[in-house]
């Protein structure tokens, strides 16, 4: 039950933060992650394994960052990821949303 909620509520997040996105086509989720995070793991596990099947990756395809390399130029307006995981919805050069960290059930 609770992972079902999760799911749900995470899912609700990507597709309001993809509707609000002005072109679907721009827009991206990006994860930031670290190698010694267990939350990236357990969301890998939860989540990230079957994402990219997903009607919400066809809105918002995954992009994974490791925190712990330099940021890509054209990424660089992105400010203050201090912890992961940190989910961010992008469209363009614009962030549009966040949710920083995983709970799992």
């Amino acid at each position: 039950m609770a992972r079902k909620l999760l799911l749900l509520t995470f899912g609700a997040f990507l597709v309001l933060a993809a509707l609000s996105a002005r072109e679907a086509r721009a827009a991206e989720l990006l994860m930031y992650k670290s190698a010694l995070c267990p939350w990236c793991k357990v969301w890998e596990k939860d989540i990230g394994s079957f994402y990219g099947k997903t009607d919400e990756a066809k809105m918002l395809p995954l992009r994974r960052l490791d925190i712990k390399k330099p940021v890509p130029k054209n990424l660089a307006y992105i400010k203050g990821v201090i912890y992961t995981p940190t989910f961010v919805v992008v469209d363009g050069k614009r962030e549009v949303g966040r949710i920083v960290g995983y709970i799992s059930e």
